[in-house]
């Protein structure tokens, strides 16, 4: 679907076998577990690439992400949460006009506030629990 970026060509060889980074391998954690709410596919691609863009964009949200994947031994640390609003459009039903993504530590067990705008729902995921299930 091209969601995912591949290493090396996509239609390449004889069958339908491919290889990912490892940073490829946690978007697509994350992006199984929002599937899995019922968002479209059209969604989902918008949120990963905006998602890529903010990693690449914003160092803090970048070594939260990358410390979510390598968890601290201390619990009162807290986990990392991604907090994600969507704005889906309603003629198509299929693509997202409007995507919010924050990205915090949360305080021991306690889920960290989120102040996202323009929208009314706000999904929150725990990354150090979804990327702790990754085996690469």
């Amino acid at each position: 679907m091209g969601i995912l970026e591949t290493l090396g060509g996509q239609h390449v060889g004889t069958g339908r076998e491919r290889q990912y980074s490892a940073q490829a391998v946690y978007l697509a954690a994350l992006l199984l577990g929002l599937g899995d709410l019922g968002l479209p596919i059209g969604v989902l691609k918008t949120i990963a690439a905006r998602l890529t863009a903010q990693l690449s964009r914003y160092k803090e949200d970048a070594e939260l992400w990358e410390e979510a994947k390598n968890p601290p031994k201390e619990l009162g640390r807290g986990c990392i949460f991604l907090g994600l609003t969507v704005k889906v459009d309603h003629e198509s039903a299929q693509e997202a006009t409007e995507v919010e993504i924050g990205i915090a530590r949360g305080e021991g067990l306690k889920i960290p506030q989120f102040y996202l705008e323009g929208n009314d729902t706000i999904i929150v995921r725990n990354l150090t629990q979804i990327f702790g299930k990754v085996k690469l």
